[in-house]
């Protein structure tokens, strides 16, 4: 059997998992690392994260070790933590390794290693690492276990630079409908992994062939979309805001119910919404000071790298930060006066005055008409009415 050559950027994350091996099979539990990690080995990439199949079932992986606890979900898992790291721990599936391997999604996901370094390949993924084919053992059942995993091949694809064999092709082609059962939020993530691959040109393409992206659920995911993205450049090492941001101008998506829809939290929401408006905003403006104190010195940044992908005019990141430094102030919390000074100052109750009054003092002091201090402010705030009510 052989055993797999370590290189030593990678020694430290299999040392890592050595303990949880080694402990599982002092309890009599054979233990495996898996998927993932063994591929990223073979290709001689960096290992980001290392899962773990074990005999144990999950009450026992809890007997184990000190520190546990279940994700609760089908494929029996628990987190293992250990020296400040976390492990996927799951339960083999099947009466041996070998089995669990052959359930698995792909070849090239479908080895393991043992404690000694040994390498447990049933289905040859090496050579198809070698091929760069991605390829996947009995794929009609694979594809129906999970139908994301036909997404997840495309995005693989990106990733590795590798081709979607022509059985997995046809099969995915033949049950790219199932894709629409599957949760918005795990779809978009593949997807954006997809989009966020080095190799995306190609595999972007390989999706369009296979109708594939019609099922996504993505609003406006059309042909149009996906050659505006397959055009771009790579974007693997772009910020999350920004890869989204492409994602939602690739399908004309600017309102917030729209984003909503396939973004995963509320923050993502907000964020790539405000980089869309402002995105909007540059189109028939140039920035001045106000418009880039509401926007940001973030979100403006972001903007202008989204322009110069795009082979648009764009202003230089020292340009923008050189006008951002010099903003009088760069945040309401910047202000000489607050809310609660105003309260005292008119001996008024809070109410709607209150909030045109700051944002009035914000633009006066952010264009420069006024200065920045307190009194000053107080008092061009009687002089203008602003808190008379």
């Amino acid at each position: 059997m052989k055993t797999v050559e370590v290189e030593r950027h990678n020694q430290k994350m299999i040392d890592t998992a050595g303990p949880i091996l080694s402990q599982l099979h002092e309890r009599g539990f054979l233990a495996y690392i898996v998927g993932g990690a063994v591929r990223d080995l073979l290709c001689k990439r960096p290992i980001t994260d290392i899962d773990i199949v074990t005999e144990a079932t999950p009450e026992e992986i809890s007997t184990v070790f000190a520190k546990t606890f279940s994700m609760n979900n089908q494929h029996q898992t628990v987190i293992v933590r250990h020296s400040g790291c976390l492990f996927e721990v799951t339960t083999q599936r099947g009466k041996s390794i070998d089995e669990d391997l052959l359930m698995r999604d792909f070849t090239i996901n479908s080895m393991a290693l043992d404690q000694k370094g040994q390498l447990f390949d049933p289905l040859d993924g090496q050579a198809d690492i070698k091929n760069q084919v991605i390829r996947s053992h009995e794929p009609a059942a694979r594809m129906s276990e999970d139908p994301l995993r036909m997404l997840r091949a495309y995005r693989f694809s990106s990733d590795l630079g590798f081709k979607v064999s022509e059985n997995l092709g046809e099969i995915i082609r033949n049950q790219a409908e199932t894709l629409s059962r599957v949760a918005m939020e795990r779809i978009s993530k593949e997807f954006y992994k997809l989009v966020s691959g080095r190799f995306k040109q190609t595999a972007l393409k390989e999706l369009a062939s296979s109708g594939l992206y019609k099922h996504c659920g993505l609003p406006q995911l059309d042909k149009k979309a996906i050659s505006f993205l397959r055009e771009l450049p790579v974007l693997r090492n772009e910020k999350e805001e920004v890869i989204w941001t492409f994602i939602c101008l690739s399908m004309n998506l600017t309102s917030e119910s729209h984003l909503k829809g396939f973004l995963f939290s509320n923050q993502l929401t907000k964020d790539v919404r405000n980089r869309l408006a402002a995105f909007t905003y540059r189109k028939n403006h140039t920035w001045e000071v106000l418009s880039l104190y509401r926007t940001s010195i973030e979100v403006a940044l972001d903007v202008e790298r989204v322009r110069e992908l795009t082979d648009k005019s764009y202003m230089s990141n020292e340009e923008l930060l050189t006008m951002w430094e010099q903003l009088p102030i760069q945040s309401k919390n910047d202000l000489a006066v607050t809310g609660t000074d105003l309260l005292r100052h008119f001996k008024r109750e809070a109410g709607p005055w209150l909030g045109e009054a700051i944002l009035w003092v914000e633009e006066q002091v952010v264009t420069g008409n006024l200065p920045n201090e307190k009194d000053t402010l107080l008092q061009a705030i009687v002089t203008s009415n602003t808190g008379e009510g």
